[in-house]
């Protein structure tokens, strides 16, 4: 059973923290220090030597005792002197009989101890795969879970683009901008779904791993070294695929990576098309607000012209009404000079004095000056005083004569 006891524990390095390795070795040098002093292979040869030697002295006394005869005379004496062989022989087992005990209490002593190191060495290596796996447990879920948000974020993100590009596509109706690659959602899904085999595994080696767990301390030395031998191989197989699910993770996040570096060239198209339907629009506006500020200056430079010519109408209606004023003022005084000289019978001669003269002077003066004038401007302003002075003295001769006549009338009534 000492055979069994493992006197190295260099096996067992990668499970065990090093604090409690250091203990175990402790305690491991010292038990081995120590059945190597209890086991000692001389005298273990020496007490063999003498047990032999006895066995063989024995068989000898027994051939002896077998050829003695009863009947000689020293009989009696040569079975005294066997006896005391006998004897001899007995003493000399006893002794080989409590070394062996001894021996037999020793390894029992050293059993125990073994024993007891065997557990704590067990126990050792249970505990620290206890807070092990569940580290590994707790950083395999993490890794599980940011590769699902990553997996997401690239599915989301290809959506985002697809969805963005199809519909600006659609509102400039052009297609200058590319649809989304989706290389990097195929190969994230992918490596996604061997993730997830590596992580289902891993799951079950840890659930072996707590089935395998002996917590009984009593339990055969034999059987606690296979069992921690079973969870070594199993710890290591738990680590083969924690770097298997580690490796995935590295691939999706650095597909993430390039997910993030497309969508940012991407979004610098669509940054360089809204550029250019800003130009264009920019363009557009520059155009419309020229033609407005040249439309302003237009209008601005039609209302000066407008003023200019009211100005000048103003000047011109007020000339006129100064002359028509005065040229009425004239003539009224002298047709009314007129009407006294008049009778019914001259009535004929009216237009044959001045002021019939000028009347039909200015009368046809402004008429014909209309008629053949520029026609591009129309009259000027001496030919329009010409035509409304005529026109005014049109209206006095022919106001006095009327009056005339009607004195006339009225003064023949009186005859």
């Amino acid at each position: 059973n000492l055979n069994k006891i493992k006197t190295d524990d260099k096996n067992y390095d990668t499970i065990l923290e090093k604090d409690a390795s250091e203990e175990l070795k402790r305690r491991r040098d010292s038990f081995n220090q120590e059945m190597k002093n209890t086991v000692d292979g001389l005298k273990l040869k020496e007490i063999q030597e003498k047990f032999n030697e006895q066995v063989k002295l024995l068989q000898n006394l027994e051939t002896k005792v077998s050829t003695l005869n009863v009947h000689e005379g020293n009989a009696t004496e040569a079975v005294k002197k066997e006896n005391t062989a006998v004897d001899a022989i007995q003493a000399a087992m006893e002794g080989i009989e409590k070394d062996v005990e001894y021996i037999n209490y020793s390894y029992d002593e050293l059993l125990k101890k073994g024993q007891k190191i065997e557990n704590q060495r067990y126990t050792s290596i249970r505990e620290n795969l206890t807070n092990k796996i569940a580290n590994d447990s707790s950083a395999i879920n993490k890794i599980k879970k940011k590769a699902q948000e990553y997996l997401a974020y690239i599915k989301n993100n290809y959506n985002s683009i697809y969805n963005d590009t199809g519909t600006l596509n659609e509102y400039f109706d052009t297609k200058r901008l590319s649809n989304h690659d989706l290389t990097n959602v195929q190969e994230a899904t992918r490596l996604h779904i061997e993730m997830s085999a590596a992580v289902e595994a891993s799951e079950e080696i840890i659930a072996d791993m707590k089935n395998e767990f002996i917590t009984n301390t009593e339990a055969d030395i034999s059987a606690l070294q296979n069992s921690a031998d079973r969870l070594k191989s199993l710890y290591s197989n738990l680590k083969r695929k924690q770097i298997s699910i580690n490796q995935i993770y590295k691939k999706i996040n650095l597909i993430k990576l390039q997910e993030i570096k497309t969508s940012a060239n991407k979004y610098m198209d669509i940054a360089k098309l809204f550029n250019n339907v800003l130009e264009a629009q920019h363009k557009e506006l520059a155009q419309d607000r020229s033609k407005i500020l040249q439309a302003k200056e237009n209008s601005i430079n039609m209302q000066q012209l407008l003023e200019s010519h009211i100005d000048k109408l103003r000047a011109l209606i007020t000339n006129i009404d100064k002359e028509l004023i005065e040229l009425t003022n004239g003539k009224i005084k002298a047709s009314n000079r007129r009407i006294s000289q008049i009778s019914p019978m001259g009535q004929g001669k009216l237009f044959s004095t001045p002021e019939g003269q000028a009347y039909n002077n200015l009368h046809n003066t402004g008429y014909n000056h209309y008629g053949s004038g520029n026609h591009s401007r129309g009259r000027n302003e001496n030919g329009n005083v010409r035509f409304a002075a005529g026109i005014v003295v049109g209206f006095g001769v022919c106001s006095f004569f009327a009056s005339a006549l009607f004195k006339g009338k009225g003064e023949n009534e009186t005859y």
